[in-house]
């Protein structure tokens, strides 16, 4: 007896293309990422080894990713890098395919779908649809008439793009008048409007969002006038008495009629009740004269007394009446001259209205006459510029775009002209840059008067920084018996970002025997606990007794024994194999084992081969189907099945046969395929045999080839051979005569 030792080598082919574990990857990225922000990618798995392993990733076209392969330690990973900015306004969803090369010829591939969904930032200030929205309304009109509806937009999704509106600037009073309702957008009418008192509103309303991106257009607001005022009769001047023998004409009362309302409205006339004697006369606009209807030939100016007023004095007997104008003007009667009475406060009278006047009258009596005085006011520069308020706040998003326009109040100056507001400064300007709108023309005073308001702007933090680990490898040990619930280690990382921007969650993404599923880590905490004993042995639960007063500390050990739930199973249900009939007895073929998670001798895997106890005959048998039954050691017995599939393949081991003595020569092969092909030939070595018969090489015919001398030979044997293509053959001898 001896004993010998063979060793195959089992040589592998590419007949495994790489996998990966799922169908899709999804992502979700604000579009405020950082170029070169990273994402690490799902690996793919090849069971096949050497070249035609795993080689190499490639990403479907992309001017938005790249793919970065990368190594930590001896671990192979990949991730997907962004090259571009992110524009979800443009693209909210980017689809790519990664697709896993193999080494082998063919070359073999895998592939996995990658969807981007591009997560939304307040990146887009609201646009007003109009830059002006004009109105007219009645100075009766109740409260809550809608005047208008402002409306913007905003490319932005969801609360980012959420408008609000608000009055950003108005003129005085104009707050307690109207209101705008900031979610719609409608501008309504909220007091009582005083035609005579405010004509026209220019009011800004401003569209902003969350982050502080506005835009501002104007509401340009006609006030219409009512017939709401009756006029006002006032008796600037009257005699107490007058002589029967008056003249025509001659005046006895002068009246002032105002009335408030505008064009039509306050025009007014004066009537007379029936009488012989009087009438009512004209003088001047809104100045009637009562005056004596008796007849005389003079009449009109030619029945009137003229005064005229000379180096600064009167004629007569006259007094002046200033109306509402009493406190600034008054008349010295001696010298005839208009001294003023008080200091005149130009914005007091007329406000921000130019040209600016004071109007009065003279009357003049015995006879009595009536002079129309104006007076100017000119403007001087004694009011500085001013704020409402002493500070404006804003709130600004740091993901916000450069151009961004953020509307300022309006400071108001009380002055005119080129007194009035001229300009504005901003200071300190690194971040910011002012534009003035509709900027008042003018020569520059040699002294300028200012005021000054602080803006306080709060930059809002967005989600524009990743997470950045404390190390780039972890490293840890563990027991194989190790506990449920066995601490690994802590990992850590932080974020620039604040709030809900800046916290944090660990997940495992991407390993490799299925680490996820025995690992687990805190999401807040970053740290990795073993989570599951799987099939160590022992299994047990640690874990603390804390008893007070007095404090004394116990630990438990909970072991947890295995019950047999888990029947054994095969990954495969079929297993096949193909064995040439030339096989050896004793051949032994590996099968794959099942899998039991139970485990001790609740546990049905073993390492199992089938052996060939008896020759092959592929003519005889050519399938066959055996059902492979692995059973555990549990109570009661759980077992699972696989069926095996084995064909028989065909060797060069049968010579062909013929299947006659006498004939057209004929033979067959019980091999198959291009091992059954048969030639035919003759053997002989008489020469002139051949020279007069000869055989289809392919299918057997005998055929004359010469004519025969019946007189020379009477007989002739002919031998004939089968042969197939691996040389096996047999032969026939026939005789002919």
């Amino acid at each position: 007896m001896q004993h010998y030792t063979i060793t195959i080598e089992i040589t592998d082919i590419n007949d495994n293309s790489p996998v990966f574990k799922s169908s899709e990857m999804k992502f979700d990225v604000s579009e405020m990422a950082k170029i070169g922000s990273k994402f690490v990618l799902e690996k793919a798995a090849d069971d096949d080894v050497g070249i035609n392993g795993l080689r190499g990733y490639s990403l479907s076209q992309s001017d938005i990713f790249i793919l970065n392969p990368y190594r930590i330690g001896i671990s192979r990973n990949l991730e997907m890098v962004l090259k571009r900015a992110l524009d979800r306004e443009k693209q909210d969803r980017v689809i790519l395919v990664l697709t896993a090369l193999d080494g082998g010829i063919p070359q073999l591939s895998g592939t996995i779908q990658i969807i981007v969904t591009v997560l939304d930032a307040n990146d887009n200030a609201p646009v007003c649809s109009q830059v002006e929205y004009k109105t007219n309304v009645r100075e009766d009109s109740l409260k809550g008439t809608v005047l208008t509806t402002v409306s913007a937009s905003d490319a932005d999704e969801g609360t980012h793009g959420q408008v609000r509106y608000s009055i950003s600037n108005a003129p005085k009073g104009a707050l307690d008048l109207f209101d705008i309702d900031e979610e719609n957008g409608v501008f309504r009418l909220m007091g009582k409007l005083d035609y005579e008192k405010f004509r026209h509103f220019e009011i800004d309303v401003q569209a902003s969002d969350e982050g502080g991106n506005s835009d501002v257009c104007k509401v340009m607001i006609e006030v219409l006038d009512t017939n709401d005022n009756p006029p006002a009769i006032d008796i600037m001047s009257a005699s107490s008495s007058i002589p029967e023998n008056v003249k025509q004409g001659t005046g006895v009362t002068m009246m002032n009629v105002q009335d408030p309302d505008a064009n039509e409205n306050g025009k007014v006339r004066c009537f007379l009740g029936d009488h012989d004697h009087f009438k009512i006369m004209s003088t001047s606009n809104n100045v009637f004269t009562l005056v004596i209807d008796t007849t005389d030939a003079d009449w009109n100016q030619n029945a009137r007394v003229s005064y005229i007023l000379e180096d600064s004095s009167l004629n007569g007997v006259a007094r002046i009446y200033t109306g509402d104008n009493a406190e600034y003007i008054e008349l010295n009667r001696e010298r005839g001259v208009l001294l003023v009475k008080d200091k005149i406060d130009r914005e007091a009278i007329c406000a921000q209205t130019g040209p600016c006047a004071l109007h009065f009258q003279v009357i003049l009596e015995n006879p009595m006459e009536f002079y129309s005085i104006t007076v100017e006011v000119t403007d001087v520069n004694d009011n500085a510029p001013i704020f409402k308020r002493g500070e404006m706040k804003f709130k600004i998003s740091e993901s916000v775009i450069t151009g961004t326009v953020f509307m300022l109040e309006q400071a108001i100056d009380l002055d005119v002209g080129v007194n009035g507001l001229q300009s504005y400064l901003l200071k300190p300007t690194d971040n910011f840059v002012l534009k003035v709108q509709n900027q008042a023309d003018g020569t520059k005073l040699v002294e300028m008067l200012s005021g000054v308001v602080q803006i306080n702007v709060n930059v809002l933090d967005s989600n524009d920084n990743a997470p950045v680990f404390t190390q780039k490898i972890y490293k840890s040990t563990l027991r194989e018996n190790a506990p449920e619930g066995t601490v690994l280690m802590t990992v850590s990382a932080s974020d620039l970002d604040e709030g809900s921007n800046g916290k944090i969650s660990f997940t495992i993404l991407n390993s490799v025997d299925d680490a996820s599923e025995i690992f687990d880590v805190n999401r807040e905490t970053g740290e990795i606990k073993l989570m599951l004993c799987g099939q160590t042995t022992p299994c047990a639960l640690h874990f603390q007794v804390i008893l007070e007063n007095p404090m004394e500390f116990y630990t438990a050990v909970v072991e947890i024994s295995d019950i047999n739930d888990n029947s054994p199973i095969f990954e495969k249900s079929d297993m096949k194999f193909k064995i040439s009939e030339s096989a050896v007895i004793g051949s032994k073929f590996l099968l794959e084992r099942a899998i039991d998670p139970d485990v001790g001798m609740n546990n049905g895997e073993r390492i199992v081969e089938m052996i060939l106890q008896k020759p092959l005959d592929r003519e005889k048998q050519e399938e066959m189907i055996l059902v492979l039954t692995a059973v555990d050691g549990g109570e009661p017995k759980l077992s699972g099945t696989a069926q095996i599939h084995v064909t028989v393949l065909d060797v060069n081991d049968n010579a062909p046969v013929f299947t006659k003595t006498v004939y057209k020569v004929s033979a067959s092969d019980a091999d198959k395929g291009s091992n059954s092909n048969i030639m035919y030939s003759i053997s002989n070595t008489v020469a002139n045999v051949r020279d007069i018969f000869e055989i289809n090489e392919l299918n057997g015919d005998l055929i004359l080839k010469s004519s025969i001398d019946y007189e020379k030979a009477r007989y002739y044997q002919i031998h004939v051979q089968a042969s197939d293509e691996g040389g096996l053959t047999d032969s026939l001898s026939h005789h002919g005569a």
